[in-house]
């Protein structure tokens, strides 16, 4: 999506991003914590390297084109202080899936699963329980 990559680029094409140990600790922890410390940073690096090439191989396109495509319920789940993924990329992903709905979570940020965990496992378990 064009207007993700101009809010992202600099996150994508960062240094500073890219530097897992230049980050605060609760951004690095909990990640550590669930994959460990080198293995994090290797699929870190890795996904920076995969964004920043589709960023030059489809004009920063990520999957515009196919979100019209989806056809399963889909839920979006977005903390209300995300700012590395701000609400307006949420409502377009909401206006071009069908069947989507948009959950936005008060008081969380883009981590909104895991400081807001028991809240987010709630609102994931209603949505897949109804029908």
């Amino acid at each position: 999506m064009h207007f993700l990559i101009s809010n992202c680029r600099c996150l994508i094409l960062s240094v500073d991003c890219r530097d897992v140990d230049a980050w605060a600790p609760e951004l690095k922890e909990p990640m550590f914590d669930v994959y460990g410390r080198e293995k994090y940073i290797r699929l870190w690096h890795n996904w920076i390297d995969t964004m920043k090439l589709i960023f030059k191989e489809r004009d920063g396109n990520f999957c515009k084109d196919a979100l019209d495509k989806v056809q399963a319920r889909t839920l979006i789940v977005s903390g209300r202080d995300d700012d590395a993924v701000p609400l307006h990329h949420q409502y377009y992903f909401m206006e071009h899936i069908k069947n989507a709905e948009l959950w936005i979570v008060s008081n969380a940020g883009h981590d909104v699963h895991l400081t807001r965990s028991k809240y987010f496992n709630a609102m994931v378990t209603t949505f897949l329980q109804a029908q």
